[in-house]
């Protein structure tokens, strides 16, 4: 009988076998690392954020970041092992290193049966010998047991653990992690809880007369901290930031007024008191207006007798 008929079909449904256990064990693995990567990108923007109040194309640049490591994640751990192909022979190996009774009989029949250049120089004998030692060990071939030994499912206790952990603290710090979904997944400006709440009157641009004075208020919401004081935090073009501290006025010491005089250029301010910080502010600075022509017409009064000669 030729060779190519002598090894058992059951062989070849172990190694298929095998091959689906293998695919199986790398998507396993691979969402292992994609949920870690998750978690870890969560907390990552979680502790730039919340301390910082990064404005809206701080924090789309920081997750556009983020979803490239997660993409990188996603091709290096998930979909790069599954486009490696899975021939008969490198199933072969694996069953031979996990089963070390088969002495390369498995790969080795596999080569006579597809091979005909590797009967070459061996006798019909020896090869017959071969493909039924190999037939006699197929029943002690058991294709999910390389997989188990690779421990997939016990590493799946990190991941697990670690998604756990972010249910638990999403439960626990609610008003934080609400405002940080708001604000990095769908990027709008919702705010963290905070002591302190202000509002500055006007904006987001404000428009002032070149060398006119700007005069900007702002208020500290009272129902919540009154900061004693808030600062603003100047932007000039080339001459970097620059502090001024203005302390409260009115009746309950929540006003605050800073004038800025004489201004010649445009810049930016923000303001900000205890843990409140507001977003930024545009000063456009506008040429003041010049006299460049006068017209008008003159008109002669009743008395003058001058009716149709108006000039």
């Amino acid at each position: 009988m030729p060779p190519e008929t002598l090894l058992s079909p059951e062989i070849y449904r172990k190694l298929s076998a095998l091959r689906r256990a293998l695919r199986v064990h790398l998507v396993g693995r691979g969402l292992c690392w994609l949920i870690l990567a998750l978690v870890g990108a969560v907390f990552f923007t979680l502790a730039i954020d919340y301390p910082l109040r990064l404005d809206r194309a701080q924090r789309a640049l920081i997750m556009a970041l983020v979803l490239g490591g997660v993409g990188y994640v996603v091709w290096r751990f998930l979909l790069r092992p599954l486009l490696v192909p899975m021939d008969a022979e490198e199933l072969a190996l694996v069953l031979e290193n996990h089963y070390p009774q088969l002495d390369d009989r498995l790969i080795s029949s596999l080569q006579f049966v597809t091979s005909p250049t590797s009967r070459a120089g061996a006798s019909a004998a020896l090869i017959h010998k071969v493909l039924q030692q190999t037939n006699a060990l197929a029943g002690q071939l058991h294709p999910g047991e390389p997989v188990e030994a690779a421990g997939t499912w016990t590493r799946a206790a990190w991941p697990g653990g670690a998604t756990i952990v972010l249910l638990v603290f999403s439960v626990w710090q609610w008003p934080i992690m609400g405002p940080w979904f708001m604000r990095n997944v769908l990027l709008s400006n919702a705010l963290y809880p905070q002591q302190t709440y202000l509002t500055v009157e006007g904006g987001p641009e404000f428009r002032v007369v070149r060398d006119g004075d700007l005069t900007v208020r702002v208020w500290a919401d009272e129902r919540h901290v009154v900061p004693a004081q808030v600062t603003f935090q100047t932007e000039y073009p080339g001459l970097g930031k620059l502090d001024e501290n203005v302390f409260g006025t009115g009746p309950n010491r929540n006003l605050y007024v800073k004038t800025f005089e004489r201004v010649a250029d445009s810049f930016y301010f923000s303001v900000r008191g205890n843990d409140a910080r507001t977003d930024k502010f545009r000063v456009v600075v506008r040429p003041r207006p010049e006299l460049v022509a006068l017209s008008g017409v003159k008109h002669f009064p009743d008395y003058m007798n001058l009716q149709g000669k108006d000039e």
